[in-house]
């Protein structure tokens, strides 16, 4: 009898293809006790298998008639007993599960019942999802207990009900209703706004479908009140957890717009006993941009959940064609989270006859989901996570706290403002301010200020060396002096001005070169009472005016007084204090809260922002020991004075009695100089802004103890270089929170975004946009808080009430001791882990919408940075003919200078989605520097768009072929002139410029193969060879077997260069031009013909040597199978390896590829080669080995169909692998997580 398939089974068939061969396999196990009869038991299963008609069929039919279940008469044997150990039970349940099925002559069901040493036994049986689903493992299980029950009973089989199979079909399909013009526009604009795949931070990078699992209970009284809950708002518990599960998931991915993946039961009521297949899978989405409470989020899914039930009978492949969905993004509209309400441990939860049975585990381990959540509707709330294994444990375990913590919030308040809730529960937040508020306690209190401890450290060790400076050597003793004197001199100089005493903290300017003598000043104004303010000499005097103004600068230290009027505003009161004779000392004690300097950050305004910080904080910082933490070191300054990381350098060292060695201007400049500095002071610390260290000679330096990177996210590969030297630190901290916040070590696998743990006098907090805690691994702002933070910003009330913020967080404690009361909101995008680092994402300022997707460009640029042969490198958003586009700039290594676009682009590809991928690309030997160390954003150079380039030495053109060549690559590459000997392809030309050059060529009678291009490669050899052949060595190598790629529709480069370069680690490997180069000369388009034509190039070249393997991409992996097949009746049988190529080909689609940039002429005509090429077209056999690798995404990109075309498309894309295997049972099949035109990108 045959069993036609549902359409849901359909559609799970043909999509069986697109995964592994046990993909669908689903084991369920139980315990049972030992006074089982396995006679009986044995008896009752293979009753109901033979009963239930659909158990003891094969799968039969194909893509076009349709598929169908037909039973058998044979008796195969699917139930088996086997005496074994625990141990050796658990590994053959794993082997056992993942045997695939070969529906074709296998029934969809096995079973092994394993005997245990202590006479227990553990019952295995694995299904074939076509067969099963959750419902019907409960019908299964029941007729199951029932048949046995009755033959312990009374030795009779039970009469099982089981309804008609096509019955039942038949109420299904009359339940469904048409699509209506209101279904589909709902569709299209819940389609619109976000990608359907979520992205999540903090992942490894795996394609694998294989999962793992997390058990958890939501526990009994939770359950309890969900449902009570979903009463009281007319919802089902289902809603609520859904609800719950998708602000989870929102938060953890900061999207707002979410899909999940639900599975819909089809059956109807008189459907008992109904084994099979029956749950459609529909994604259900919320946008949370525009709901305000945890009720609106009920509302606005039951309301989807009661329209979807209407529209349930669609597949979503289907709802995806009504919708012609054209997006190359999201091709085959994949949905990566789901979520199911259904028992499945229970429907194991046999209640056989004197039998104690329990559920013991599931064994199904395959998902195409990333994340699905499984909850059960009993009173305890079993559930199951099933991840792939790009998440850890520890992310999982977070995700279902958070669950838990928002289902409690749900259960409390359903009034509660989304905006209000946490994932954090409250007690761990609770944890987290108690451990601050230990941690302050445990700070030694501030008692003196910077130059109470400098004087008393001089005092200990005077002949100790301070400072070196440019040959010169100061001591502790003369700094100590020569720092009173200048304060005594500077007060009554001050006084003798103004006529009053220097008030305590007064901004006093520093104007100068000398790095040396800044440093003596600088601490001279402290020794004084004052503030020192750096004016660096690169400033404009626009600049050096407001910042005077702004702070109320009244007098300045300059030893360039050919500066004012030019530099320096003419209205101030300047000092030159070096080497002031002997004065009375008449400096006040300096409380620790004074205000020590003010150093300047930029602001969105145009104007810089000055950020005071007091005596007190530094000596926090200092007292923090994480830079210098003895006398004994030898400290490198190499910051500007007006880049606070100077303040590090130079506090850090002469606070702990250390040695400052500071590099001159033209020792910052020159890497060489600057390390010839190292070796010969024998540093031991140094600090470096990581967009240094690529240029940063890699020569061992004996000294050198320790490197700090500050500033940035560092290159891993200076990382790594340097870590075989020293132990490398990372440091990190806004101007605001007195230069450094938090600080690590890295290690061989600390990411190099790693920015440690907070130091001992700062608080930090990960917060969502609500100002909520986040848990661990979710993306949060980053809000620093302890008596590290500076009070606020000089003159800026209102950016203060944004950027420096009543701490939510504080304790009682906190209030009561005045500390810990504001936090710093830094901007930063940071994630924590759990053991308490923070890695740093990037910016909120430099996260922006493009095409309607949210990018983060710090995410692309960490991706990138990790790459081998990229030192550095930034990307920005910039708008180009009035679009945003992704502007990658790359400062690749020195032996990197082929590394191309393409590769960066494929590199990518396997980390981000292809929205994220940069459009332009600019390689760059380096790039500008701010004078405080960071790469100067403003000035990065343009992308290249439409400017000339001119080579130095040009060889001319000497004949008509070459002049005319060169004029139209001239033109096409923006070029005055190119030299007729360079390669074309050092200058940037790509493929489809290579199509435009041989096409204008054309259109002035010069006939060119592309061919020509990639193999002769310069004008002067191109114009000798205008007639070559389409067949070329790649790379060729008498050693090897021979390889042969046949490009079919697509051109070699760039298409093939990847898979070419594969080939001939084992191949030498010859190449096929596209058949549009042939047919340039040639009138036949018949398929019989062209490929008796390439088989007769082919031979000619190879010189009666056979090809090991033909090999290539869509129409040409089909015109490498024809030319097997006439290989073989030569008695020549190469293996073939086939990518993406179609065995039976819908010729009423279209197949050429759209050239951008090629004429239209030239696109009208190789689409009309092509299609009368497809008409001839002929199936060709083959006995030998075939590989064929495919693409599981399906994709309209490069297509423009109309709806019927679109299912056509669809269809030929499922019912691919299903013919290949048919026509061809000797191949193995492949797959690869891409789409038709990235594949052979991802080989």
């Amino acid at each position: 009898m045959k069993l036609q398939l549902n359409r849901y089974q359909d559609n799970l068939w043909r999509y069986a293809n697109l995964f592994p061969e046990d993909y669908y396999n689903l084991g369920w196990s139980a315990r049972l006790s030992a006074n089982l009869r396995i006679d009986l038991f044995a008896k009752a299963f293979n009753y109901v298998v033979h009963t239930v008609e659909l158990m003891h069929s094969v799968l039969l039919g194909d893509a076009k008639s349709g598929f169908y279940f037909e039973e058998t008469d044979e008796n195969q044997s699917v139930f088996e007993v086997i005496s074994c150990s625990f141990d050796e039970c658990q590994q053959d349940m794993e082997r056992f599960t993942k045997r695939p099925f070969d529906l074709s002559h296998e029934w969809p069901i096995r079973a092994r019942l394993y005997h245990l040493s202590d006479d227990s036994f553990i019952l295995l049986i694995v299904f074939h999802h076509i067969c099963i689903d959750g419902v019907t493992g409960l019908d299964f299980f029941s007729m199951l207990e029932s048949v046995y029950n009755q033959l312990d009973a009374d030795g009779n089989y039970p009469n099982l009900e089981i309804p008609s199979w096509e019955d039942s079909i038949h109420r299904m399909e009359n339940g469904q209703r048409a699509l209506s013009l209101i279904d589909l526009n709902n569709w299209r604009k819940t389609l619109s706004n976000e990608p359907l795949e979520l992205f999540f931070p903090d992942v490894n990078n795996s394609t694998s479908y294989t999962v793992n699992f997390e058990m958890f209970e939501l526990g009994e009284s939770l359950m309890s009140r969900i449902n009570h809950i979903a009463r009281q708002n007319g919802v089902t518990a289902f809603i609520v957890i859904l609800a719950a599960w998708m602000i989870v998931l929102s938060r953890f991915t900061g999207r707002k717009g979410i899909f999940v993946e639900n599975s819909i039961n089809m059956r109807t009521t008189k459907s008992k006993n109904l084994v099979g297949f029956f749950v459609n899978n529909i994604p259900l989405s919320v946008d949370f941009s525009n709901l305000v409470m945890v009720k609106d989020v009920f509302s606005v899914l039951a309301q989807q959940w009661k329209t979807l039930r209407t529209l349930r009978h669609y597949t979503w492949p289907e709802l995806l064609s009504f919708l012609k969905r054209e997006n190359p993004l999201n091709d085959l509209g994949r949905v990566n989270v789901g979520i199911n309400f259904a028992g499945w441990s229970n429907s194991f939860n046999l209640s056989l006859s004197n039998v104690d049975c329990r559920f013991f585990r599931r064994l199904d381990h395959s998902s195409s989901l990333d994340l699905f959540l499984d909850v059960e509707p009993t009173k305890t709330g079993f559930s199951r996570i099933n991840y792939h294994p790009i998440f850890s444990i520890e992310q999982i375990q977070m995700l279902i706290e958070s669950l838990r913590t928002v289902l409690e919030v749900f259960v409390s308040d359903i009034e509660r403002p989304l905006s209000s809730i946490s994932m954090m529960p409250e007690e761990k937040q609770k944890q987290i301010m108690q451990s601050y508020e230990n941690k302050l306690d445990s700070l030694p209190s501030v008692k003196e200020s910077i130059n109470d401890r400098f004087e008393r450290l001089a005092a200990l060790n005077p002949n100790k060396i301070a400072i070196v400076y440019d040959g010169s050597k100061m001591t502790y003793l003369t700094l100590s002096i020569q720092v009173n004197r200048n304060a005594n001199c500077l007060r009554l100089v001050y006084q003798s001005h103004f006529h009053y005493e220097l008030p305590l903290g007064e901004p006093i300017g520093i104007y100068t070169n000398n790095k040396c003598l800044a440093i003596i000043w600088m601490l001279s104004i402290l020794k004084a009472g004052g503030a020192y303010v750096i004016l660096d000499s690169s400033y404009p005097l626009e600049r050096i005016a407001f910042l005077v103004q702004d702070y109320g600068i009244h007098c300045v230290l300059t030893d360039d007084k050919c500066a004012i009027g030019e530099k320096l505003p003419k209205d101030l009161f300047y000092i030159d204090i070096y080497n002031t004779e002997k004065a009375e000392n008449n400096c006040p004690r300096i409380h620790p809260s004074s205000l020590a300097y003010i150093i300047s950050t930029s602001g969105t305004t145009g104007h810089p922002k000055g950020v005071p910080i007091r005596h007190e904080q530094v000596l926090e910082l200092v007292q923090s020991g994480v830079f210098v933490s003895d006398a004994d070191q030898c400290v490198l300054q190499f910051a500007s004075l007006c880049f606070d990381a100077s303040v590090w350098e130079i506090f850090f060292t002469l606070l702990h009695g250390s040695t400052l060695v500071i590099a001159t201007e033209e020792q910052r400049l020159d890497m060489n100089k600057l390390q010839d500095l190292l070796i010969e002071q024998q540093v031991t610390i140094a600090l470096f802004p990581p967009a240094i260290l690529p240029n940063f000679p890699h020569i061992a330096i004996p000294s050198l103890k320790k490197i700090w990177v500050a500033g940035e996210t560092a290159s891993r590969k200076e990382i790594d270089y340097w870590q075989t030297q020293c132990s490398v630190f990372n440091g990190y901290g806004p101007t605001e929170t007195t230069v450094c916040a938090s600080a690590c070590q890295f290690d061989l696998e600390t990411p190099s975004n790693d920015i440690g743990l907070p130091l001992p006098a700062v608080t930090c907090y990960v917060l969502d946009e609500n100002q909520n805690m986040v848990p661990d691994f979710v993306c949060g702002e980053l809000y620093i808080g302890g008596p590290q933070v500076a009070s606020g910003y000089i003159n800026r009330p209102e950016q203060n009430s944004v950027k420096f913020i009543p701490n939510p967080f504080a304790t009682e404690k906190d209030y009561r001791l005045k500390r810990n009361l504001f936090l710093y909101r830094s901007g930063d995008i940071v994630s924590r882990l759990p053991n308490g680092h923070l890695l740093f994402h990037g910016r909120t300022d430099f996260q922006v919408k493009i095409h309607g997707f949210r990018i983060e460009s710090g995410e692309i640029e960490s991706i990138l940075n990790q790459h081998p042969m990229i030192l550095q490198c930034v990307v920005q958003v910039q708008t180009i003919s009035n679009d945003k586009v992704l502007v990658a700039y790359i400062l690749p290594k020195e032996e990197s200078a082929n590394l191309s676009e393409l590769e960066l682009k494929a590199y990518l590809l396997d980390y981000l989605p292809s929205y994220m991928i940069p459009t332009k690309w600019v390689f760059v030997t380096g790039f500008p520097m701010t004078v405080n160390g960071k790469i100067d954003l403003k000035s990065l150079p343009a992308p290249s768009l439409n400017e000339e380039f001119v080579e130095v030495d040009v060889v001319k053109a000497t004949s008509v072929e070459e002049r005319l060549l060169e004029s139209i690559a001239s033109e096409v590459l923006r070029m005055k002139q190119i030299s007729v000997t360079t390669d074309l392809f050092d200058l940037g030309l790509t493929s489809i410029q290579v199509m435009m050059i041989v096409s204008g060529a054309s259109s002035l009678g010069l006939e060119l193969s592309a061919s020509a291009f990639y193999r002769y490669r310069t004008i002067r050899e191109i114009a000798k060879h205008k007639d070559a052949s389409i067949c070329f060595w790649h790379h060729e190598d008498n050693d090897k077997p021979i390889a042969v790629i046949v490009c079919g529709d697509t051109y070699f480069a760039p298409d093939y260069i990847q898979l070419a370069d594969k080939l001939s680690d084992k191949y030498s490997v010859l190449v096929l031009e596209s058949y549009h180069e042939y047919l340039l000369g040639n009138a036949t388009t018949d398929w019989e013909q062209v490929l008796e034509a390439y088989l007769s190039i082919m031979q000619k070249a190879l010189d009666g040597r056979a090809p090991q393997l033909l090999s290539g991409f869509c129409l040409g992996g089909e015109m490498a199978l024809g030319m097997a097949s006439l290989l073989e009746k030569q008695s020549i049988r190469p293996d073939l390896l086939l990518i993406d190529s179609f065995v039976n080909r819908d010729k009423g689609l279209p197949i050429a590829m759209d050239y951008p940039g090629t004429s239209e002429i030239v696109n009208a005509r190789r689409q009309e080669e092509t299609n009368r090429l497809l008409q001839t077209q002929k199936l060709s056999s083959y006995e030998g080995d075939i590989c064929i690798i495919l693409a599981n995404r399906f994709t309209t990109e490069r297509m423009q169909l109309n709806d019927e075309a679109l299912v056509a498309a669809r269809r030929q894309f499922e019912e691919n692998p299903v013919e290949w295997k048919r026509l061809y049972p000797q191949s193995s099949i492949e797959w690869r997580n891409a789409i038709h035109w990235d594949i052979l990108k991802n080989l």
